[in-house]
């Protein structure tokens, strides 16, 4: 039996995560999350027990961010909203990499699709941005650097 010898850590920080230039950050405990808006493939059974499947070319991604109330890339998050909203023209690239690994998420189109509800509570709450994209690449890698051999 072989056992990779190498112990991975998983870090937040290691996570770069760009909007048009602008680089996020201050997020709640919740993240973001990343995820295609529709399955890659669907699939049919016929009558007799055969199978179909079908490519739905489904390459575009919803990404939520949970931005602490305070943190002032809401801003510049509402900013690109706003011009958005009024010229249309305000579909950004974005760009997720993994600075101590593989993963990476890229597209050249990126837009604010739901600004957060506005609440005022006695705890904070963290703003829930959405944002949806064009046809984006997605590579989903480990960690490549470790902290040594186990003992």
């Amino acid at each position: 039996m072989n056992v990779d010898p190498i112990v991975r850590t998983y870090d937040f920080k290691n996570y770069v995560h760009v909007l048009g230039g602008f680089t996020l950050s201050g997020f709640d405990e919740e993240g973001i999350t990343i995820a295609r808006i529709d399955d890659m493939f669907t699939s049919k059974r016929g009558a007799d027990g055969t199978k179909e499947r079908s490519n739905q070319s489904a390459f575009d991604l919803e990404i939520t961010l949970n931005v602490l109330k305070t943190n002032p890339i809401n801003d510049v998050l509402s900013g690109i909203h706003n011009v958005d909203s009024l010229t249309n023209q305000s579909a950004l690239p974005w760009l997720t990499k993994d600075l101590k690994g593989l993963s990476l998420v890229s597209c050249l189109h990126c837009w604010v699709r739901k600004a957060p509800d506005m609440n005022n509570k006695t705890e904070s709450e963290a703003n829930v941005w959405v944002l949806e994209t064009g046809p984006a690449a997605v590579f989903t890698g480990g960690t490549i650097s470790g902290s040594g051999p186990i003992g």
